[in-house]
């Protein structure tokens, strides 16, 4: 067979199999990011008023969640709809620590390059309750408080279908995020932003595509 022969059915089957390929995300997952450290402060008192900007040692968050998407039979690019339950945890010096539990939505976009192989770019939006024990310094007293955080973030998720209903996936993204926390007479906002890498496993409980009625 001539050499641009071999080329042109490889590139067929290729297409082929891309083509085949449909999306199908039912998915129940866990997940470790490592979270950005770096944050803007403002502390305000009835006795001080400061800003300034500073690091914590670092970050870490563990989700629990599912996806779910809603796919034209035969499409391979579909809407894929995100919940999670997050717990993160950023370390402070030797002992400080600052907590967050909360919820994460998300709404985007998915793609089966492959029967095995897929990825997930999305939007998401969160919510949760802050806790804060903060060690003194010279120019201020300990801080432990809590309050609230909020932020938004973007994620692209590449997922590997290992075996049959187990996946491995790995992420990157950008998150913006705000803390409020109150401590007695003492008000403290700390804004983040910057980039997450994580890794986790999922279960697929169906790889059923959708039904053409």
């Amino acid at each position: 067979m001539h050499p641009s022969t071999c080329v042109a059915v490889l590139i067929l089957a290729s297409a082929t199999a891309s083509q085949a390929a449909e999306l199908v995300v039912k998915d129940l997952g866990v997940s470790i990011a490592a979270l950005p450290t770096a944050f803007d402060y403002r502390i305000e008192s009835p006795t001080l008023s400061r800003s300034g900007s500073d690091a914590f040692a670092s970050g870490t968050e563990f989700a629990l969640g599912g996806r779910y998407s809603f796919a034209r039979p035969g499409d391979s690019i579909g809407l894929v709809l995100g919940a999670d339950i997050l717990a993160d945890t950023w370390t402070y010096g030797s002992d400080g620590i600052l907590g967050s539990a909360g919820v994460r939505v998300s709404a985007g976009l998915g793609w089966a390059i492959t029967d095995d192989w897929s990825v997930v770019a999305e939007p998401g939006a969160r919510y949760g309750v802050t806790t804060l024990d903060l060690p003194g310094s010279s120019s201020r007293g300990d801080i432990s408080g809590s309050g609230s955080c909020s932020g938004y973030d973007a994620k692209l998720l590449v997922l590997w279908q290992l075996r049959p209903g187990l996946l491995v996936s790995a992420q990157a993204g950008w998150l913006d995020l705000s803390h409020e926390v109150s401590d007695d007479d003492v008000d403290l906002t700390l804004d983040q932003g910057g980039l997450m890498l994580g890794i986790g496993l999922a279960w697929r409980w169906s790889t059923a595509p959708p039904r053409i009625e």
